[in-house]
């Protein structure tokens, strides 16, 4: 075995459109989140938790990072909602 063959970076599982929706429904209720909590909350490693983080900044639903202060949530209730939706309709495709 190789070592370019062992340091190859590991592909990480995006998550489906049914957990990123329950992601978003957790994270609008927070407010405000970090990595952290969605690692308690759905019993995730850190790097999955700040792909995630990443993934909804990209997303709009949180802004960006601040180093170890939460991120804030910045997405309104309602272009929430439209998200889900959307997410839930690509779901029944």
């Amino acid at each position: 075995m190789r070592l370019s063959d062992i340091l190859k970076p590991i592909k990480m599982e995006k998550l489906s459109n049914k957990q990123m929706i329950e992601v978003i429904k957790f994270v609008v209720e927070q407010r405000e989140t970090r990595a952290s909590r969605l690692q308690i909350k759905f019993l995730w490693g850190y790097n999955r938790a700040d792909n995630t983080m990443e993934e909804l900044e990209k997303l709009g639903v949180v802004g960006e990072s601040k180093g170890v202060i939460g991120r804030e949530v910045i997405i309104s209730l309602n272009d929430a909602t439209k998200l889900i939706k959307q997410l839930n309709d690509s779901c029944s495709e």
